[in-house]
């Protein structure tokens, strides 16, 4: 049960703050999502054009890679069939170029899949994917109001800001009023504190909506996986979405982009790598091989495993495995 001065310290409180603070604090928040909301929209259109024609040169490429190893394939089997060479040795030779074969066909379907997809979203972004060379206007255009939105999101916050040091300002008036000097100066660091982590941290997934073609209700969960890992990793959550935004650019699958940035999170934490340079050097390595993502974890800890035991760094182990991969 409350005492005396409790009940004393929460009725000058009231009377200090009435009910604007909390009406306040509220717009200035509805303010800034709605903002954030919008650039996230434009933020996405325009990614999806730079991913739609990154996308066909991975097609084109990926393309090209296959009918060379087919071509590489039918040049053994004619020289089994001239030479009556039916060797363990060139039968080995076959079947590895047929699993080569096998996994480049089906990192070309899921190319072609992603390329389907992002192509949708732009024509109902009203994009011509067939013609976009011409569209390069109506892009200027879509960056320019893209710009306009920040500068109105700046403003909001800037807003915000203001709002929140007048509402701390009634606090400080209330808790004055009740002997709670220290008390609120804890109070509105942590205010202070919270206010600019999560303006952060949203700025910080309008990245990850950049990079990959998560839907608004995907990016929202994916943000609020991503502060429920912050909890039990000593990674900041800004970080955790920095390595969500390199997995996006480096074609890690949207369905895969926690693991992902759980397992990299966790192997930054235990090696001398950052998360961006773990995310980056083991997405272009899986990309490479063509890895399975249910092997990520297991990646990592080889790679930690290796770095223990032998007289290197697990960046040169990674660099490594790259070259050998390639």
């Amino acid at each position: 049960m409350a005492d005396r001065r409790e009940y004393e310290m929460l009725f000058k409180l009231n009377a200090q703050l009435g009910g604007s603070y909390n009406s306040t604090f509220r717009s200035a928040q509805e303010s800034i999502s709605k903002m954030e909301k919008e650039i996230t929209s434009l933020s996405k259109t325009q990614a999806d054009i730079k991913g739609y024609q990154a996308q066909q040169s991975a097609v084109e490429s990926t393309s090209k890679r296959l009918d060379i190893l087919r071509q590489q394939y039918d040049n053994i089997q004619q020289e089994m069939r001239e030479t009556g060479d039916n060797s363990a040795n060139l039968k080995n030779e076959l079947l590895k170029k047929q699993l080569q074969i096998d996994k480049t066909s089906a990192s070309l379907e899921k190319q072609e899949e992603k390329l389907r997809r992002t192509g949708a979203a732009l024509k109902e972004a009203g994009i011509d994917t067939s013609n976009l060379t011409t569209e390069s206007s109506r892009l200027e255009a879509q960056i320019a109001d893209l710009k306009n939105e920040q500068e109105k999101a700046a403003e909001s916050a800037d807003n915000f800001g203001s709002t929140t040091t007048d509402a701390i300002d009634s606090i400080s008036t209330a808790f004055t009023a009740a002997g709670l000097i220290k008390l609120f100066k804890e109070t509105a660091d942590v205010i202070k504190e919270c206010a600019e982590a999560s303006i952060e941290f949203e700025s910080a997934m309008t990245g990850v909506a950049k990079t990959t073609d998560l839907s608004d209700a995907e990016l929202a969960a994916l943000s609020d996986e991503l502060k429920s890992l912050a909890t039990v990793i000593p990674v900041a959550t800004t970080e955790l979405a920095s390595i969500g935004e390199v997995a996006g650019q480096l074609g890690i699958a949207k369905e895969d982009l926690l693991s992902f940035t759980t397992v990299m999170s966790q192997l930054s934490t235990a090696t001398t790598m950052t998360a961006d340079e773990a995310a980056t050097m083991l997405a272009q390595l899986a990309n490479i091989t063509q890895m399975d993502p249910s092997y990520y974890s297991n990646l990592a800890s080889a790679i930690v495993d290796l770095g223990n035991t032998f007289a290197t760094t697990e960046q040169k182990i990674t660099d490594m495995a790259q070259g050998i991969a390639a």
